[in-house]
């Protein structure tokens, strides 16, 4: 059973990753991440279903838009795999549980934060904000379903842990 879960999670990783990759681009730009859809950067053309199959649709393309031939991104399915094993390790580790939502969350804002912080050097609030109020529920959640409350004390005192440092930061060093 466990194989099953890891494996759903990597599938579940390599999709989520596709969408992560439009997070990606578009948030820092201020763009909306649902309209319009995917388009090639070169020839603006409308990305098909079947050019949007996570890693599969870019070695079959060989990494060339179908339209107009330009080179497309490697970063696109590394960002896809990266999701996928992120997804997978959390899914061996944590098995069947209620924590494991949580983790999948976090995962996934962990990639799409590392990749735009290499690119733009900072972290969009759009993200970061209310990714405190989810992964607190999700923790939640999964502290009243496992019975464990102590899970989410600890929750709460790590983020308000990194709450400190990050204000402490600001402090000594102002924008």
């Amino acid at each position: 059973m466990t194989a099953v879960l890891i494996a759903a999670c990597a599938l579940l990783g390599l999709l989520v990753g596709s969408f992560l990759n439009v997070v990606i681009a578009r948030v820092p730009a201020g763009e909306s991440v649902v309209s319009p859809r995917s388009r090639c950067p070169g020839c603006q053309t409308e990305i098909s279903p079947r050019d949007n199959i996570p890693v599969l649709s870019w070695l079959i393309l060989r990494g060339k838009c179908r339209t107009c031939s330009m080179s497309i991104s490697s970063r696109y399915p590394i960002v896809e795999l990266l999701t996928a094993i992120v997804f997978a390790l959390f899914a061996w580790h944590f098995g069947w549980s209620a924590v494991l939502p949580a983790f999948l969350y976090l995962g996934a804002i962990g990639v799409a934060l590392a990749m735009i912080d290499l690119d733009v050097r900072r972290l969009p609030n759009v993200i970061v904000l209310p990714s405190y109020v989810v992964a607190l529920v999700l923790l939640g959640v999964a502290a009243v379903v496992d019975g464990t409350p102590e899970v989410m004390i600890r929750a709460v005192l790590g983020g308000l842990a990194l709450y400190a440092f990050y204000f402490l930061l600001v402090l000594i060093y102002p924008a």
